[in-house]
């Protein structure tokens, strides 16, 4: 279940990690991102 707390650390599902460079797309799953690491967040 997605959700957050106060430091902004997200829970997603289905996450998807892009790299733009690249042009690859690699499905993570659900995962926990640290709400410091956070650098650009998009809905594709």
């Amino acid at each position: 279940m997605p959700g957050f707390d106060e430091y902004m650390n997200l829970v997603l599902d289905d996450a998807k990690e892009v790299h733009i460079k690249k042009k690859t797309r690699t499905s993570l799953g659900r995962i926990l991102l640290k709400g410091n690491s956070i650098t650009l967040m998009m809905n594709t």
